[in-house]
């Protein structure tokens, strides 16, 4: 079953959405323009991996069908999972 994407909340800290930036990769291959940032972290959102993933099987399947892009846009940054900010501290 997919996850929802909560666009009302930061997809890094659950403060209410500001602004959004980049795109979301689900486990399925389907993408979605515009994940959604809270004012702080919108500012940092060049630090962070784009696209925000499902879960870590969307990441993996990213990481096979896109290997050329995932070494530009992913590799060496901050990767965001939806409702990071339950699982994890990033600020």
């Amino acid at each position: 079953m997919r996850k929802r994407l909560n666009r009302k909340r930061c997809i890094v800290c659950g403060n209410p959405t500001v602004g959004f930036s980049g795109y979301v990769f689900y486990e399925s291959g389907r993408t979605q323009l515009n994940a959604p940032f809270c004012q702080e972290h919108l500012e940092k959102a060049p630090q962070y991996a784009v696209p925000v993933f499902e879960n870590q099987a969307a990441l993996d399947i990213f990481q096979k069908m896109f290997p050329v892009t995932y070494l530009q846009d992913v590799k060496g940054k901050q990767i965001l999972f939806f409702n990071t900010h339950k699982t994890v501290s990033l600020n």
